[in-house]
């Protein structure tokens, strides 16, 4: 079973792309804490490379904002190329999002969080609920009352050549991990 499940805080915001055959699509990466503190006592976090496709592609590049906390669901794709430059074969790992939730924004003011509710279903119709509350109103609120979940049913594969290619193995190695 290749199942995955991230949450996250997004690194940029996500740029909604076209593909030669007009699919949509983005590419984003999540950062995540890992439960554990370096040697040094420094958090080390892990960047996580995603796509989204379609609807969910939409939806995000909309809604979603660099330092917003994301929950995405999906599985695991390798996909591989060869380097120009030393003509080796060079493996990529990503998440394909199937799910995407906002859990929380904080962009409208700096002592409020922003809760967005929206949804989309397979009849093509939306619902948008935007609500504001304190943080010192509400500091312990449960995440099922901020998220925001977005599900994409589409079982498209418009990406079968075009694989996510990051600039360098630092995002996925760390020197100071205790393994």
């Amino acid at each position: 079973m290749n199942q995955v499940s991230i949450v996250g805080r997004l690194t940029a915001d996500p740029v909604l792309s076209k593909g030669a055959s007009g699919i949509e699509y983005l590419r984003a990466t999540v950062a995540v804490n890992r439960p554990f503190k370096s040697r040094t006592g420094e958090t080390i976090a892990d960047f996580i490379g995603f796509s989204a496709w379609n609807q969910t592609a939409v939806y995000l590049s909309k809604y979603a904002k660099k330092g917003d906390i994301i929950s995405i669901l999906g599985s695991i794709e390798t996909s591989t190329y060869t380097n120009p430059n030393d003509n080796k074969l060079v493996y990529n790992q990503t998440v394909r999002v199937n799910n995407a939730s906002i859990i929380s924004s904080n962009r409208n003011n700096q002592n409020a969080q922003s809760t967005n509710t929206f949804s989309y279903s397979e009849n093509n119709s939306y619902q948008n609920n935007f609500q504001q509350t304190s943080f010192e109103e509400n500091k312990f609120a449960k995440l099922q009352d901020t998220e925001t979940t977005f599900h994409n049913d589409s079982k498209s594969n418009d990406w079968a050549n075009d694989s996510f290619n990051l600039d360098d193995d630092d995002d996925f190695f760390d020197d100071d991990s205790d393994f």
